[in-house]
């Protein structure tokens, strides 16, 4: 059987408390249980730890080496290993690596690149001075004008160079192949470990209903904001407080002392540290705000490992595992995917109702395992690969 290789370019398989790292050691692990043998591969600025998870191999070199490591770490496979490359962002060195390594790679796509680049490259330019200079004036003209940037340029080519991608959601699969049409795709959605299922215990309501996002950036997709404005407008018979888990408060932000509601940023949590959090909690939060990047459609793993605890969640976008399974349907809430007020007293009285199942909660954990644990996609992944690298 093919060894498969699970390649980060970057530090993110080196914070373990990311949703990147967790996924992707979840994968390899349940890809493991079926018999594969499959490694994960860092290349990364940072130091090489002194203690290495199992299965991790880190390869440190500075930023501007990383795409001749990558080189050097694809140079030392046997030709028919199994390449499964998180998607970075399109570039010449990315282009030239695929050119040489291409067959031995399947992408996995978590975005839509292009949007996702010029938002990032929108904000780039809006800190740059103004200035005549050329340079400033092309650029302003590929950023403003012609919405340019090296995805929209590169993008095509690099994906005719390898296997094939997998996709984590139908939006994300219909993008890619709008840029080539025969891109080998399969749309395989986040999946998450089920260790977090170990308590499905409702809190009590009382006089509160908790709400938690679990947020790892500040990232304008996330949009809090957006609930935090709903907040100020509502007035309840039961007062919200919202934990907001993964970041530390923000030096700017500030509550006013006249508002019913709470925030409360409970700053970065180990993943024991967060399951504790989500025991107290009602209900999750998902992402608010996906049409900053163009998109209507995700699988974020957070919710996932909301859901696998047994929250019933508030989504702002079509995931694509939960929106498409009936199932689910009782327990989520789904508000609009823009920048609307969202009516905070229908979601306490969907609760409300919810909560007079007193089984609620098991009966979502229970489901969650059934069709969103990693062990139910690492199947997929492989049969995918198998598919691919048979043709």
């Amino acid at each position: 059987m093919r060894n498969i290789y699970i390649l980060h370019v970057g530090n993110y398989l080196l914070d373990p408390h990311s949703g990147v790292a967790q996924k992707s050691f979840a994968l390899a692990d349940a890809m493991r249980r079926t018999g594969r043998s499959v490694r994960l591969v860092a290349i990364s600025e940072r130091p090489i730890p002194q203690v290495l998870p199992q299965f991790l191999d880190v390869y440190s070199t500075p930023k501007s080496n990383y795409w001749q490591e990558a080189d050097r770490f694809l140079s030392s496979l046997k030709s028919d290993d199994v390449v499964l490359f998180r998607y970075p962002f399109a570039s010449k060195d990315l282009l030239n690596l695929v050119e040489k390594f291409g067959r031995q790679i399947i992408f996995e796509h978590n975005t839509i690149e292009h949007a996702e680049m010029l938002l990032l490259q929108r904000a780039h330019f809006n800190r740059q001075p103004f200035s005549l200079r050329p340079s400033y004036v092309r650029y302003a003209l590929k950023t403003l004008v012609f919405n340019s940037t090296e995805e929209s340029d590169l993008g095509a080519d690099i994906l005719q160079k390898v296997r094939g991608g997998v996709c984590v959601s139908h939006e994300i699969m219909r993008y890619e192949c709008s840029r080539f049409s025969q891109y080998q795709t399969a749309v395989i959605a986040n999946g998450a470990s089920v260790e977090a299922a170990s308590s499905v215990i409702v809190p009590a309501i009382k006089d509160e209903l908790r709400l938690v996002m679990l947020v790892g950036s500040d990232a304008v997709w996330h949009g809090y904001e957006r609930l935090m404005r709903s907040l100020r407008k509502t007035v309840l018979s039961k007062r919200i407080r919202l934990l907001l888990v993964g970041m530390d408060r923000p030096s700017d932000f500030s509550w006013p002392t006249d508002i019913q509601h709470t925030v409360e940023w409970t700053g970065r949590k180990s993943k024991s540290e967060v399951a504790e959090i989500l025991k107290t909690c009602h209900v999750a939060v998902g992402t608010l705000a996906l049409y900053k990047k163009s998109m209507t459609e995700a699988s974020p793993l957070k919710v996932r490992e909301c859901l696998l605890m047994g929250l019933p969640v508030l989504l702002g976008y079509n995931d694509t595992d939960v929106s498409a399974d009936n199932r689910f349907g009782p327990y989520v809430f789904q508000v609009s995917n823009d920048d609307a007020q969202i009516d905070l007293q229908a979601v306490v009285l969907w609760f409300e109702a919810l909560s007079r199942d007193e089984s609620h909660r098991q009966k979502i954990s229970a489901l969650a395992t059934e069709t969103l644990s990693m062990d139910a996609k690492a199947r997929r992944y492989i049969d995918f690969f198998d598919s691919v690298f048979d043709t």
